[in-house]
């Protein structure tokens, strides 16, 4: 439960206006991360620098973000391949050097290794 409430939470912080797709997209990054680099969610969630969300006021669980979160714990990742995302808000990231791109939707962009 208490994985479920991080990840609803996170969720509403991100990327409350995106739709579900992109919703999902962004919980993909995270379960991915947690897979690859053998650490829990929780760690990846509060891993200083990743995910801003976690010092927004948003930081809180939705009935909406519940049931996106339960859905991704059920069935996994939409895309096993990304890793990184961020706000398509026309800043320069200079930490995507070397990343491939691997999908853009309306409020953000997804990168692989």
């Amino acid at each position: 439960m208490k994985i479920l409430l991080l990840l609803a939470s996170l969720l509403n912080a991100e990327c409350d206006i995106c739709n579900e797709y992109e919703q999902k997209m962004i919980l993909s990054t995270v379960l991915n991360r947690s897979r690859v680099n053998k650490e829990s969610i929780e760690t990846v969630i509060f891993k200083k620098g990743q995910y801003h969300g976690i010092d927004s006021k948003n930081f809180y669980p939705t009935t909406k973000t519940q049931i996106i979160a339960a859905q991704i714990l059920m069935s996994g990742p939409i895309d096993s391949s990304v890793l990184y995302f961020h706000a398509n808000d026309g800043s320069k990231r200079t930490w995507i050097k070397g990343l491939k791109l691997k999908k853009k939707l309306k409020y953000h962009s997804f990168y692989k290794n």
